[in-house]
């Protein structure tokens, strides 16, 4: 499970960072787009910049989409597991064993959502 739980802490990380770069992307793209004294005319860095931006936009939306997928197999897979353990094992564990196991997969889901409503406030903030 570790193995899973870094995973989404590694993109949840990446993604922070391709926000950074959008966000600096976009600034030159508004300084760009606002320059004293300059008319509003278009050349290749404009263009350069606007397709940066798009591109930074898409890899951000598939490092989301790669983040659900990998929460959603890390949910199954802890449910699962919680699910056949309790199934299989219940006549040879003590009940209390069983409720350890059940309390700890509780914690894990608990701290997981804990860390993605973390992410999404200081996602929000950055953007904001």
């Amino acid at each position: 499970m570790s193995d899973a739980e870094n995973e989404i802490r590694r993109l949840q990380e990446a993604i922070a960072v391709k926000v950074c770069y959008s966000k600096v992307a976009q600034t030159r793209l508004e300084n760009r787009l606002t320059r004293p004294n300059e008319e509003m005319c278009q050349d290749n860095v404009q263009f350069g910049l606007q397709d940066e931006c798009k591109q930074l936009a898409a890899t951000t939306q598939a490092l989301h989409d790669k983040l659900r997928q990998q929460q959603s197999v890390f949910h199954t897979h802890t449910r699962t597991h919680t699910h056949a353990h309790t199934r299989c094992c219940l006549p040879a564990c003590r009940r209390d064993e069983c409720r350890q196991l059940a309390a700890t997969t509780q914690a894990l889901h608990d701290k997981l959502r804990q860390q993605q409503s973390v992410f999404r406030w200081s996602a929000a903030w950055r953007s904001g």
